[in-house]
Order: structure tokens, then C-alpha cells, then sequence
């Protein structure tokens, strides 16, 4: 599934192991923009960590795409990366995707990411029910450096 950039000119794509990272450019303003995204590990779900270059005060978003509708509001997600805790959080939903908009949890998000060797995905949909994703990663580190400067926040890498 490409990502999604809006009347904008694809100009490469590069993967970092289980990451593919796309930079585009808008026709109108010349402003460049990026996002990588990795795919679950049964192929239903994307996790995309994306620029946000319509919100100077939220630079990035955190997405994960499910194959499934999961609302229209705002609903509970929980994370858990490798073994560590988990973390739960509230996040944006819009049909079948679910997103963080919130610089200090985006940066939280993103911190934790570095570390990843597994990711698994719980969300709540509109009914309650439960929608399950794994992502198994690799070439993190280099994919979030690229999105990070991407987005023109070359100090969120260094945030680790």
C-alpha cells in the first residue's frame, strides 16, 4: 500500500529491512515531506510514522492502518515494544486507521520505537472488540533518522 501523500510528486522510495521509506514533494509549494512505514506481521496492518507539514506545532504522526473499520472518534490503543511494559494511549480514529497526533506522545512513541525488534498493536474498536497486529522490525534506527530529518526535526532522532 503506498502512502498517502496528497497531490504530491513521489520522488524515491528506499528500504531500511522491514521499513520503506517514501519522500515526496508538494507541486504547489516545493515542501518536502516523508514517511516510512513497516507491515504487520500477518500482512493486515501498517505502522507509518509520516511528517505533518500542515501543523507546525505537530511535525510527525504515528498511523497504524488495519484492515479493519475501527471508528470514527477517538479510541484506546496499547503498544507493547519487545518485553517492555505496555503503554496505553488515546489516540485519533478514522475509519480503519488510528492516529497519534500529539508531539509529546509522537516523541514518546518514537523514543521507544529505537529499541524495537517487536511491536504489538492492540486497539479497541468502536464496539469494543479487540484488533491485534505484530510488526517484527529491522533497519529502525536508520528509517526513523531519515523520516526525522524528512520532517525537519533532525533533533527527534537524537532523542533516543
Amino acid at each position: 500500500m503506498p502512502l498517502s501523500f496528497p497531490l504530491a510528486l513521489l520522488l524515491s522510495t528506499q528500504s531500511f529491512g522491514s521499513w520503506v521509506y517514501e519522500e515526496a514533494t508538494d507541486p504547489i509549494t516545493d515542501q518536502m515531506s516523508g514517511a516510512i512505514q513497516a507491515t504487520s506481521d500477518n500482512g493486515k496492518a501498517k505502522l507509518i510514522v509520516a511528517c505533518d507539514k500542515t501543523q507546525k506545532n505537530r511535525p510527525m504522526t504515528i498511523q497504524l492502518v488495519t484492515d479493519q473499520f475501527i471508528g470514527s472518534s477517538r479510541g484506546t490503543v496499547i503498544d507493547r515494544i519487545n518485553a517492555e511494559s505496555p503503554s496505553e494511549e488515546r489516540w485519533d480514529f478514522g475509519g480503519k486507521r488510528a492516529m497519534l497526533f500529539d508531539d509529546y506522545q509522537v516523541w514518546s512513541f518514537v523514543r521507544r520505537l529505537y529499541r524495537a525488534n517487536t511491536v504489538f498493536m492492540r486497539v479497541y474498536d468502536y464496539n469494543g472488540a479487540i484488533v491485534d497486529n505484530k510488526f517484527t522490525l529491522s533497519g529502525t534506527n536508520d528509517a526513523l533518522a531519515k523520516v526525522t530529518q524528512a520532517c525537519g526535526q533532525p533533533d527527534f532522532a537524537k532523542r533516543k
